[in-house]
């Protein structure tokens, strides 16, 4: 399948075609990732929206070559600056993790070593990608501390995660990926544990970086307020696979599938009480339990026997903007009457 991107002739930096990511079950192995293709620009941002168990993460960590033990891929391709990701040893991709492609992971505190202090953690990321003397590495780390705005940076330099408030460990974690100096990063849900208030300096403080190094960033997330104030797409995953793609704008103006449709009815809207709040009823499937034909169609109200079987891969509804179900007219209808726009 050929990405959703508009073509401004450009090479993509990123580009996954037609990805297939099995994880095991009782039954042996069962999709949990399913015939997802997308791109990412140089300097682009780019939000995969979607429930937990949708796929987002794994489709991470497929990317960098860091899926759980007998999780596997089993068809597909992924490039990074022209280069096939999957044709590569596992030394060639520590390469590439890191001076390539950083990484913030979810919750520092599992990602974080425990018993090495934070300041080292972000300079051995330094001497293995940038070849960086010991003294040098300590600078720079302290440097990048500094400029995540993290105060006494040479004192917190020795201290152990544990010892670290909630916001500092995720800005412990964005330092250590971004110390490489990457050309693309990778953030999943990189504020879900964190009161609203650190979210919010956490998303300025991503902003300001992408502003300021020109790099891509992948935005994995459930909140469509976050994806608003950081990317210019969004990529709308559920059950594994993309059911919408397109500019973030066009995408909360006009959703053209039910799915993402139901998530912005869902959101909350504090300046405008009046506005009704509805909830997706059911929940996502597991990777076991998907139904045949469209994916959503078990709790979607615009869906009836043709939806059902068959295939229903993403279609251009229009320029720029794609849609895997075919009652999109609908639910464009549907939005324009009653959403209230984020």
């Amino acid at each position: 399948m050929a990405s959703m991107n508009n073509d401004d002739g450009n090479e993509p930096l990123l580009e996954v075609r037609d990805l297939d990511v099995e994880v095991p079950s009782g039954r042996g192995h069962v999709l949990a990732v399913d015939d997802l293709s997308f791109a990412v620009r140089s300097r682009e941002s780019v939000g995969l929206v979607g429930e937990s168990g949708s796929g987002k993460s794994l489709t991470l960590r497929a990317i960098l070559g860091l899926l759980p033990p007998r999780t596997r891929i089993v068809r597909g391709q992924v490039s990074f600056s022209g280069t096939d990701l999957r044709a590569m040893g596992k030394r060639e991709m520590c390469k590439v993790r890191g001076r390539g492609i950083g990484m913030v992971f979810q919750e520092p505190m599992t990602a974080l070593n425990p018993v090495v202090r934070v300041g080292e953690q972000i300079s051995d990321a330094a001497r293995r990608s940038l070849k960086l003397s010991h003294r040098e590495a300590r600078s720079h780390a302290v440097e990048i501390m500094k400029h995540m705005g993290i105060p006494d940076a040479e004192s917190r330099y020795d201290v152990y995660p544990h010892e670290l408030s909630g916001g500092l460990r995720q800005r412990i974690m964005i330092a250590a990926a971004l110390v490489s100096r990457p050309r693309l990063l990778f953030c999943d849900e990189p504020t879900t544990a964190l009161d609203v208030t650190i979210q919010d300096q956490i998303i300025k403080l991503l902003r300001h970086l992408r502003d300021e190094t020109a790099m891509s960033l992948v935005y994995v997330t459930h909140d469509l307020a976050v994806v608003t104030q950081l990317c210019e797409r969004i990529e709308v995953m559920y059950a594994g696979r993309i059911l919408e793609s397109g500019a973030t704008e066009e995408i909360f103006q006009r959703p053209r599938h039910p799915y993402t449709l139901g998530l912005l009815k869902s959101v909350p809207r504090i300046e405008v009480p009046q506005a009704s709040l509805s909830a997706i009823p059911g929940s996502a499937p597991t990777p076991s339990s998907r139904p045949s034909g469209c994916p959503f169609h078990p709790r979607c109200h615009f869906g009836g026997p043709e939806c059902w079987q068959g295939a229903f891969p993403l279609r251009m509804v229009q320029p720029g903007h794609a849609s895997a179900c075919i009652h999109d007219d609908r639910c464009a209808d549907e939005a324009t009457r009653e959403l209230v726009i984020l």
